[in-house]
């Protein structure tokens, strides 16, 4: 198995040799996907990312939630932390942070009345047992980790199909996904120690399997 960094500079090599409308053809192909899917249905909230050089567009999925009423919520990087905050239109108040994405105000603070959540997580890549390898920063894990569980939430992957596959190396520190969204596909993982018991009002959608 490659180390970590070597298989950053692998996935930094095939994204770069893509062409630029890739990203935005597979960005529309998610949204469309998404939208016919239950668990993007039964959310009220949406935590999203704003796409940087060499991401998946999630521009067609920033307009579709807010055409379905969601509330959306984006990070912003706060010295070794990233924080949510709430955007109220695609066209919000924004500057570019300090890793160059775009990032909105720090005006309305994701809080614990926001749950449950559904929550798209960028990566370099990921596998098809929710393994997912970041750029480094550690900013995601460092955020989904400090999450209550009993808030409910659901951690699913965001990324073009060239970046799925394989076995992703990972340390004790890194998140596992939820589920896996790329290439066309959406992929829902189980673990024994998560519960999907909508009677236990972990979720505010019902988790049996599949598009349940």
């Amino acid at each position: 198995m490659l180390s970590k960094d070597s298989a950053r500079k692998v996935l930094l090599q095939r994204l770069a040799s893509l062409d630029s409308g890739v990203f935005r053809a597979e960005g529309i192909q998610v949204a469309g996907l998404l939208s016919q899917e239950k668990i993007f249905a039964g959310t009220k909230t949406l935590l999203l990312f704003m796409s940087m050089k060499g991401e998946i567009d999630t521009g067609p999925i920033l307009n579709l939630a807010f055409q379905g009423g969601k509330k959306v919520f984006l990070p912003r990087v706060e010295g070794r932390d990233m924080r949510f905050y709430r955007v109220l239109s695609p066209l919000f108040p924004w500057r570019k942070g300090c890793l160059g994405i775009r990032e909105p105000p720090p005006d309305l603070p994701l809080g614990t009345e926001d749950f449950p959540a559904l929550i798209l997580v960028p990566g370099l890549g990921f596998d098809r047992a929710g393994r997912r390898l970041g750029r480094g920063g550690a900013y995601y894990d460092r955020f989904l980790s400090g999450l209550d569980r009993r808030l409910g939430f659901f951690a699913l992957g965001l990324a073009l199909g060239v970046q799925t596959g394989g076995t992703i190396p990972v340390d004790t520190g890194d998140f596992p996904m939820d589920g896996l969204l790329a290439g066309g596909e959406i992929q829902y993982f189980w673990r024994k120690e998560q519960s999907w018991d909508a009677s236990k009002a972990l979720w505010s959608w019902p988790l049996s399997g599949p598009n349940p």
